[in-house]
């Protein structure tokens, strides 16, 4: 890369210029090939500012709306992901609800059938241990 900072060079004689091949007339020079690009949060390329200077009006208008028209397709996505994840979460939070309550109704059955059966000791046993599993479930729901 060139250790100038100029950005225009003059035109060497002989060759036509944009008035007529004088050598004070000076033409730009190309934007080098080598510019590095920066990646934002959305993953969206931050041209460098002295690129986007060199760029006619029409082409900055063009980019302008492909950069949004991006943006606009990567908070798309982005949405629908999240969307995804919500209702995941949804199904799994109902399952785990359905299965706990099943394990519960268990539960209470296994009671009133040892209750049933004479064996109140055990039915005792069975019931603190499901009050505990029940108030330990209900109080982690309840802090989310």
């Amino acid at each position: 890369m060139p250790a100038s900072d100029s950005t225009q060079q003059p035109i060497p004689q002989g060759e036509s210029g944009a008035n007529g091949g004088d050598p004070a007339t000076l033409a730009p020079v190309p934007p080098p090939t080598d510019a590095r690009l920066q990646f934002n949060q959305l993953n969206i390329q931050q041209i460098p500012q002295t690129a986007l200077d060199r760029l006619p009006p029409e082409n900055l208008v063009a980019l302008l709306e492909s950069t949004l028209h991006q943006s606009d397709k990567m908070d798309e996505r982005r949405f629908t992901y999240f969307m995804d994840q919500a209702e995941k979460e949804i199904r799994s939070q109902r399952l785990n609800t359905i299965a706990g309550i099943a394990i519960a109704i268990a539960g209470f059955a296994v009671i009133v059938a040892l209750t049933y059966m004479g064996n109140d000791s055990a039915a005792g046993i069975v019931a603190a241990l499901l009050a505990t599993i029940i108030s330990v479930v209900v109080g982690s729901k309840l802090s989310r």
